[in-house]
């Protein structure tokens, strides 16, 4: 049975979640009850706890994307295949119950057998806050603590060039090779938010 995962949100603080290959992944799946506490990752967190669910199969999670160290992911989509006969509703409570609480999966679906999360996923809305009034410690880990002014204009008016279809093989690190560096951003826009 092939199943989706629509939404879930996840709160990387930045400080704990840590990227590590499949095969490191696989053996915290195959140990994870005789270790101590290991550090969160995601999606090993997903796969972990679908693999205790599905009778200590190990279980792959399929995401629509990464999330990169200090980035929060808000409506990701991910899917699964899994062998236990359980219904969505008692496999949310139970995947909730076994998951860190920066981790949360707001709803499980069953999907056709063709469904991929990340090859039939539209696009991506990235959102990034700066704060430029007071230091703020409370938002300090959401929010960009510029707390100086900016030049509003000129950042809209310098967003607009982002729009279209670039390559972005400058923003890439410079061992890492990819099939494509292109991407269309779609929209630009700049939302001030003036607090009292």
């Amino acid at each position: 049975m092939k199943l989706a995962i629509n939404p879930y949100w996840i709160e990387n603080l930045g400080m704990h979640y840590e990227e590590m290959s499949c095969e490191e992944v696989e053996k915290i799946v195959d140990i994870f009850n005789s270790l101590p506490e290991i550090y969160p990752i995601f999606p090993e967190e997903l796969e972990k706890a679908l693999t205790f669910i599905n009778n200590h199969q190990l279980t792959k999670v399929v995401s629509s994307g990464r999330t990169d160290k200090g980035v929060h992911a808000m409506c990701q989509k991910a899917h699964f295949d899994l062998e236990v006969d359980i219904t969505c509703d008692k496999l949310l409570h139970s995947m909730n119950s076994m998951l860190p609480g920066d981790i949360y999966v707001k709803q499980i679906e069953e999907v056709s057998d063709n469904f991929h999360a990340r090859f039939d996923a539209h696009g991506k809305e990235y959102i990034y806050q700066i704060n430029m009034g007071e230091y703020n410690p409370l938002e300090r880990k959401y929010v960009y603590q510029h707390n100086s002014k900016l030049d509003v204009v000129e950042m809209q008016r310098a967003m607009k060039y982002l729009e279209g279809t670039h390559s972005f093989r400058a923003f890439t690190k410079i061992d890492e090779e990819k099939d494509d560096y292109t991407r269309t951003i779609v929209q630009t826009s700049l939302i001030r938010d003036v607090k009292n």
